[in-house]
């Protein structure tokens, strides 16, 4: 029981992280480096869902995550213009944010 609420506290952290960066990402002129390093967090980020789905046997978060990874890639970009990534930021940390409250308020482990 207190491994699973650690578990949950990190993961809820690391979403947090993301929707943090992502919103500073999309609402704030920043040097290109930092999108770059945005790219690399949420990529790396997306793959650790990924992982915790596949352990846990929750496959209906798998597909979008999936999706996040492959377009916040950092080894082959994605090329869009620059108010077409904010919109994606914006978009990316509301599905965050959902996810987080599903976990916290709706899904009984």
């Amino acid at each position: 029981m207190k491994a699973n609420f650690i578990n949950k506290i990190a993961s809820t952290l690391i979403k947090l992280g993301i929707i943090i960066l992502l919103i500073i990402g999309a609402s704030t002129r920043q040097e290109y480096s930092f999108y770059i390093l945005l790219r690399w967090i949420v990529f790396i980020g997306s793959g650790y869902f990924i992982i915790n789905t596949i352990i846990e046997k929750k496959y209906q978060l798998l597909i979008l995550f999936l999706s996040i990874g492959i377009l916040f890639n950092p080894l082959k970009s994605i090329y869009m213009q620059k108010h077409t990534w904010h919109l994606i930021d914006y978009i990316v940390a509301g599905i965050f944010l959902l996810i987080i409250l599903y976990d916290w308020y709706v899904k009984k482990d």
